[in-house]
């Protein structure tokens, strides 16, 4: 090749690559991430890879706690919330290799700010899950109906909750990890776990545009799920499930309304 030549095919190879898109850091083979909201503290992850294994979301905030979720492999958008507050964050998806060991094959960082410090708490996310049009909402704003504050708009649904489910000890029992809470099914047949009790309250408040986390750790020495709303500086416990699987004992009253007695390590 002529030294013409030459330089013409550098020349043409630098317009070719100066030309060609930047990779997008949100996606690649494996997976895809929509942080088009991410101003709500809300992003979307779909898992785009062909592998039949199971696969992870992991998202943690830098020096915070690791979020880790399950990921289906249909190629569905998945919906979810980063509760660490302002931050930079990491997001991984990670397939399952054997065992206990998975292996990332997408990552990618967040650098989330907010307006409004609550407004993750707003939001749809798998754990709490929801549409204008679903039965938690529909009946949120029967219930909510004629409440003037958000604390009455609480009590409210947190009196529904408690009075149309019961607790179901059998699948309590039977329950396998992963399981995800369908709120508008908890709602149809009427008893679920403490996971639904939980979610079920935050749907329907949520829905009415009311900040509230579903909050999992220990009440006790129980691995519990429940409740919290805004109220001053800090955050009031409620939690239906014990209330209503415990028909109002007095015990059981005094030590719901006693914060110390539970212990938050996720917020969703």
């Amino acid at each position: 090749m002529g030294k013409r030549r030459i330089v013409a095919f550098l020349i043409l190879l630098a317009l070719l690559t100066a030309c060609a898109p930047a990779p997008d850091p949100y996606a690649n083979d494996y997976a895809q991430a929509d942080v088009s909201r991410l101003e709500d503290g809300v992003i979307r992850v779909r898992y785009t890879g062909e592998g039949e294994t199971r696969v992870k979301l992991q998202l943690t905030k830098k020096d915070g706690t690791d979020y880790n979720y399950d990921l289906n492999t249909r190629g569905d958008w998945e919906q979810f919330t980063l509760t660490e507050g302002e931050g930079e964050y990491v997001l991984q998806v990670l397939e399952h290799v054997e065992e206990d060991r998975y292996r990332p094959v997408f990552r990618c960082e967040l650098s989330l700010e907010l307006e409004d410090p609550l407004e993750p708490f707003r939001q749809a996310c798998q754990f709490v899950s929801f549409t204008p049009e679903s039965r938690a909402a529909v009946l949120a704003g029967e219930v909510t109906q004629g409440a003037e504050t958000g604390e009455e708009r609480a009590e409210a649904v947190f009196d529904y909750v408690v009075e149309s489910l019961g607790y179901d000890g059998e699948k309590a029992e039977t329950v396998e990890p992963g399981y995800l809470p369908d709120v508008d099914r908890v709602l149809e047949e009427g008893k679920g776990i403490c996971f639904d009790y939980a979610a079920v309250m935050a749907a329907m408040l949520r829905s009415q545009g009311e900040p509230c986390r579903l909050a999992v750790g220990w009440a006790g020495e129980v691995y519990h799920a429940w409740v919290e709303t805004p109220e001053g500086e800090g955050w009031r416990i409620w939690d239906p499930t014990f209330v209503s699987a415990n028909g109002g004992d007095p015990e059981i009253l005094d030590f719901v309304s006693d914060g110390e007695n539970y212990r938050a390590r996720y917020y969703y």
